[in-house]
């Protein structure tokens, strides 16, 4: 399965939920994800990230009156499709932290199992009737009767979340997608190119294409959203302008001709919790 086309939305600052692994606090800097026409965002017009509070699944549900009206992102496994717009997903670190997502645009489509999945949307009690109305949506009352006044998460975007070694394994279910990746920086080419990698053998490419460059260091750990793409070192630095001297683009070309490359919309160093510094 691929990831979900749906219309790129730049709600103001959202709250950051951990689902396990804790997500990228900005709604706005999820990338819309194409199958065949990426879009990507403006970085001039994406808020700037700031610290967010640490929150677990269970807080949303256990808590939700303090999450209605609130734009979160949260990053977890997705445990079980039901019908065509939705499904529950959670973090098995967390006993009641399921939560239940839909997508505004309409019918969902996810990665493959056993990848995660970052989404960003607004936090509701789910009501169906008024759901279905107001985004023109068929939800089947037998499937979703269970849910009726729990907390729902409405997505406005949903992408792809795997580790650098998924995409090492296969690339091309990932391609011409966006996606959300973390790891650590574990190799500095230029203050455009970087390698992030989650252990040893699994390092993914990384091209920080915004300006001025992301101000990022070796050992860093970092978040990165943007689009995955087989690396061609001299379509990519004339596509984006970057600066780069013949000897910098040989060496890549050499070690990464043809390997998947992430091109970064936004970069945000995290801590080893996933909280934004």
């Amino acid at each position: 399965m691929s990831s979900q086309n749906l219309e790129h939305n730049k709600p103001n600052r959202p709250r950051t939920v951990k689902l396990g692994a804790i997500a990228l606090a900005a709604a706005g800097l999820l990338l819309a994800a194409c199958e065949t026409d990426p879009q990507t965002t403006d970085p001039a017009a994406s808020p700037q990230p700031q610290a967010q509070e640490e929150v677990t699944s269970g807080d949303v549900t256990d808590n939700t009156e303090d999450y209605i009206g609130q734009t979160v992102t949260v990053r977890g496994d997705v445990e079980e499709t039901i019908g065509e717009n939705a499904f529950r997903m959670s973090d098995n670190q967390f006993l009641g932290g399921d939560i239940l997502v839909i997508s505004e645009t309409g019918t969902v489509q996810l990665p493959e199992d056993g990848i995660p999945v970052q989404v960003t949307g607004e936090v509701r009690q789910f009501q169906g009737a008024e759901l279905q109305q107001q985004f023109n949506l068929t939800l089947d009352e037998n499937e979703y009767s269970d849910y009726e006044d729990r907390p729902v998460i409405v997505a406005q975007s949903i992408a792809p979340a795997p580790e650098p070694g998924d995409i090492s394994d296969n690339p091309d279910q990932f391609y011409g997608q966006a996606i959300a990746l973390r790891g650590d920086v574990d190799e500095i080419f230029s203050p455009e190119a970087f390698r992030v990698s989650e252990g040893i053998g699994d390092g993914i490419l990384v091209l920080g294409t915004t300006t001025p460059a992301p101000a990022i260091e070796d050992g860093q750990r970092v978040a990165v959203v943007g689009e995955l793409r087989p690396f061609n070192a001299s379509e990519i630095q004339q596509q984006y302008n970057l600066d780069w001297d013949q000897a910098l683009q040989d060496q890549l070309q050499a070690e990464y001709d043809n390997q998947a490359v992430l091109v970064a919309e936004e970069v945000y160093p995290i801590d080893e919790q996933g909280i934004l510094n």
